[in-house]
């Protein structure tokens, strides 16, 4: 039953949770056929519904950038949003993940899709009967339409380069309403992941344009409106206080065929902790997000609620300049030094209250490249750090500085996460100082090339597969703290391996290259990855069919029901 909630008016918007699990490539010349939709259970649930509207209502703090336009989706708040606005060509099956099903793009606009044997060439068969929230009916056109307003939007925006296939792309064809005809210039393996990102949600372009301002192709109109086809509409927005989506009367169920069992999900901003723990424990709110481990302590007594935890593709990383003295000088004895010098189960246990994992690397179990053995390749060794130092000239240690800054890593803040590191190269005899800084001055100074000092960022990625942390982490980032200057033959070779991984579509194959990539960064590189972030989600205890589906931050709301 839907209740009534005098603080709607004063609160409201959505938070920061991320998704787990990675893709693995179709094989070439593979016809992948229509999901069968037949017996799922979240079908059933929302089957059984009261037949009386109901409101979800979500609680955490607003992150708006941009706003909603696909293309221009950049914060996991606008995500979170977009995703329940509009449908992909591919999507996940949060369902069968859960249940340890293959990370695998499953159809959904298409319903199945041919790959040429050379890997150019994608002809997706466009699923009929699907209509936008206009009325209007999309086919393949409106794919081809939707598709190159997003490159156009980008373009515009100067973004492009944040979805580097697109540059490959020489050709989109749509000869009739049922297929679609993609061709790259090279081959690239993740496209089937990448295209069920929201970024890539296909767009009514008649009734963006309608709404076309000084030729931004409708940009400025869609950041605080939809014209798609998923399962719920705009309706209301008020930035830093309410946002509310309507359940579309056009939906068609996507490719599991679930209708949402809500006719409005109503979020709400609010940026105390203390105020969404109170409001969730009291029955004011559905669904809280982001609350910090010790509300999530409390909240644990509390039988009204539960907390539902899910993985993450975020990881907490430590990023040390490797042109900074004391390492480029003694390198690699002194990274070495570092990697040891780091409490990794006090980090997971106090800093991040639980809700992490510990992890060695940027690729996560699910992903191309995991390796479980590399989560334990270094421990918490102070005298194993203090010997490597001494073997490098440093018996009496050395200073640092850590640059801090505001802001965190799920539940690491960088100000607790900087601390807690620097007592921990305290027991190895190195002094840090931890000077406060910005965001801005930070990645600024890392571009520029002035950092080198050490620092903390949590990463993780847009879409789900390997070639993100090896394209951006091992490739772009890590360049940019020396470890080309400082270790040329391993930076060399992990660029090398992160083009075949582009292009190879065999999963083993894949496999074999991203694993070797990860062990390059493990030895080498400037990013010392400490930990996989666990997002909690709390929920009225009526509510089920929680399904974490990468890239919705955690949670699909159309399987939510009560």
């Amino acid at each position: 039953m839907a209740r009534a909630r005098s603080w709607l008016g004063r609160f409201v918007l959505l938070g920061v949770l991320v998704f787990v699990l990675a893709a693995c490539a179709v094989s070439p010349s593979t016809t992948t056929p229509a999901v069968d939709s037949e017996n799922q259970p979240a079908a059933t649930a929302s089957e059984e519904m009261s037949s009386e509207p109901m409101d979800l209502t979500v609680g955490d703090v607003f992150f708006y950038n941009l706003g909603f336009d696909p293309p221009l989706v950049a914060s996991f708040f606008e995500y979170r949003v977009a995703s329940q606005l509009y449908d992909r060509l591919t999507a996940w099956d949060g369902q069968a993940l859960a249940g340890g099903g293959a990370a695998t793009p499953a159809p959904s606009v298409a319903e199945s899709w041919t790959l040429s044997d050379d890997g150019l060439e994608y002809i997706f068969t466009i699923r009929s009967g699907i209509e936008f929230s206009s009325g209007r009916p999309l086919t393949a056109s409106s794919v081809k339409a939707s598709f190159e307003r997003t490159i156009a939007v980008l373009e515009t925006a100067g973004t492009i380069s944040r979805f580097g296939w697109l540059t490959s792309v020489t050709g989109m064809e749509a000869p009739d309403d049922s297929t679609f005809v993609l061709t790259l210039a090279e081959p690239y393996a993740p496209l089937l992941a990448a295209l069920a990102s929201v970024n890539f949600g296909i767009v009514d372009v008649e009734e963006a344009m309608a709404n076309e301002v000084d030729g931004d192709r409708g940009a400025a109109w869609m950041a605080q409106h939809s014209a798609g086809s998923g399962p719920f509409v705009f309706e209301e927005f008020t930035p830093e206080q309410r946002l509310v989506l309507r359940r579309s009367p056009t939906y068609w169920g996507g490719f599991d065929n679930v209708q949402p069992a809500f006719e409005r999900v109503i979020f709400a901003h609010i940026p105390e902790n203390a105020t969404r723990e109170l409001m969730i424990g009291s029955g004011e709110l559905d669904i809280a997000l982001g609350l910090d481990p010790t509300s999530l302590t409390v909240l644990a007594t509390n039988s009204n609620v539960r907390v539902e935890q899910f993985p993450t593709l975020q990881t907490c990383n430590f990023l040390v300049d490797l042109r900074a003295e004391q390492i480029a000088t003694n390198y690699p004895k002194v990274l070495q030094a570092l990697r040891y010098s780091i409490d990794y189960e006090g980090f997971r246990n106090i800093v991040a209250g639980g809700l992490a994992q510990v992890r060695l690397t940027n690729f996560l179990p699910g992903m191309a490249g995991y390796d479980a053995a590399q989560d334990s390749a270094y421990t918490f060794d102070p005298e194993k750090a203090k010997a490597l130092l001494a073997e490098a000239g440093y018996a009496d240690g050395f200073e640092v500085t850590i640059q801090s800054r505001p802001g965190g890593c799920g539940s690491v803040s960088y100000a607790r996460a900087s601390e807690f590191w620097q007592q921990n190269l305290a027991e190895v005899g190195i002094t840090a100082q931890i000077i406060e800084t910005t965001g801005a001055n930070f990645w600024g100074s890392i571009i520029e090339g002035t950092f080198r000092d050490y620092g903390l960022s949590v990463v993780g990625a847009t879409f789900l597969d390997a070639d993100q942390p090896a394209t951006v982490r091992a490739v772009q980032e890590s360049q940019l703290l020396g470890w080309k200057e400082i270790n040329a033959e391993a930076a060399t070779r992990a660029e090398e391996l992160t083009t075949q991984g582009r292009a190879e579509s065999d999963p083993a194959a894949r496999q074999a290259i991203y694993a070797e990539i990860a062990q390059l960064m493990l030895d080498s590189s400037p990013y010392i990855t400490f930990l996989q972030v666990q997002d909690a989600v709390t929920v009225e205890s009526s509510l089920s069919g929680l399904v974490s589906v990468p890239g919705f931050f955690p949670i699909e709301l159309r399987y939510v029901n009560k």
